[in-house]
């Protein structure tokens, strides 16, 4: 997964730390620290790199106008968001609109400094649910004739059919069940 990291925090030794964990768990990150001095100036706001992203996470242990901007656009654009702050000196009231809107994929999360990277993982397991990924499969013409069909009786999509196919097939699998729970 790509994932933009986005802080205006200035200890980058925290920054480096996400990052490495981020990195660690094969997903490839990109990070920038916001430095502006007046906190309502959206002037270098980096809405457009938030678009190449499938990730969007925001240290906001420093409180700032222009990364709730920034998640708020991320949001919008359906991009799963993650808010983290320090449980110890992090602000614990951030976001609290977004956070009330169900429909949103925003996890905010506080950590603890001496458990970040275990902290950071299991927010990773649980943004999960958020990320879609796309699967090409190329299919004969009766295969395709058949999803045109049950598609329509059912009234789903040809994708929406075949997931839950997958899914179904998922909840009776106990070899990768086990699986799951090593992993």
């Amino acid at each position: 997964m790509k994932i933009y990291l986005r802080t205006a925090l200035k200890d980058k030794s925290i920054l480096e730390k996400i990052k490495s964990t981020l990195k660690n768990a094969n997903h490839k990150v990109e990070s920038s620290i916001l430095e502006v001095e007046n906190k309502d100036d959206y002037s270098s706001s980096d809405t457009n790199n938030i678009l190449k992203y499938d990730l969007f996470v925001v240290e906001a242990s420093v409180s700032n106008a222009q990364l709730g901007y920034e998640a708020a656009f991320a949001l919008e654009r359906n991009i799963p968001t993650v808010v983290i702050y320090n449980d110890e000196t992090g602000s614990k009231s951030l976001f609290p609109l977004m956070a009330l809107n169900p429909k949103t994929k925003l996890i905010i999360k506080g950590y603890k400094k001496s458990e970040l990277e275990a902290d950071i993982k299991n927010i990773l397991n649980e943004i999960e649910d958020y990320i879609d990924s796309r699967f090409t499969l190329n299919l004969t013409p009766q295969i395709a004739e058949f999803l045109n069909w049950i598609s329509d009786r059912k009234k789903t999509t040809r994708s929406g059919y075949v997931r839950g196919l997958i899914e179904a097939a998922l909840r009776k699998n106990t070899e990768y069940k086990a699986y799951r729970k090593k992993h």
